[in-house]
């Protein structure tokens, strides 16, 4: 074999990360973090235990790596809805909040069973800011344009932000399908429940 060829098939280091950071979502999201184990990780990538120390340092760093790589995914999942007309954008919301748990259900899974894992909470924390920021934008944009009535935007962004997740719960724990529900949902938020009276 020539030895371009054979640098052709070395792993580049942003190679070795990618791979695994895709076994460390499958270990985890099958053992949690109790149980997950770094050679499970090193071994599910096709590197050595010692390779794997190289990028990750400890467990928790490599689970941390994990989580910022998800939210940096889940983040450029939502950001084409930011420029949207604020009806649209929030029914964009909703359903990209739901095709996300569908495409990644081990990994949402985990977070839900590992919630209070102390670790977590900083990113935890700077997410939910992240997605109320998100969500307090659209309503604000709605109200300034006449879309939304007047509302208190930081107690309403928590509280759809509930929602949604309601419905994702509903599908991890009930397999209920999501595309119903969301529509139902948008609905609600939209037309409320009240009977309009003239």
């Amino acid at each position: 074999m020539k030895q371009s060829t054979k640098r052709m098939l070395k792993r580049t280091g942003d190679d070795s990360r990618r791979d695994i950071l895709a076994a460390a979502y499958d270990v985890f999201a099958e053992r949690g973090y109790a149980g997950a184990a770094m050679r499970d990780v090193a071994s599910r990538a096709g590197i050595s235990v010692g390779g794997i120390y190289i990028y990750f340092q400890t467990k928790e760093e490599l689970y941390l790596a994990l989580l910022r790589s998800e939210m940096e995914d889940f983040s450029s999942h939502i950001e084409r809805v930011v420029d949207m007309e604020p009806a649209q954008a929030l029914k964009a919301l909703i359903d990209s909040y739901l095709d996300y748990a569908v495409r990644k259900t081990k990994l949402v899974s985990l977070h839900l069973k590992e919630h209070d894992l102390e670790i977590r909470k900083p990113l935890k924390e700077l997410f939910l800011g992240s997605q109320y920021k998100i969500i307090r934008g659209i309503l604000q944009d709605g109200m300034d344009n006449g879309v939304f009535k007047k509302m208190e935007i930081d107690r309403a962004a928590p509280v759809l932000f509930s929602c949604v997740r309601g419905l994702v719960l509903s599908y991890l724990s009930e397999g209920q399908a999501v595309g119903s529900q969301s529509e139902t949902l948008y609905e609600i938020l939209l037309h409320g429940i009240m009977e309009k009276t003239v």
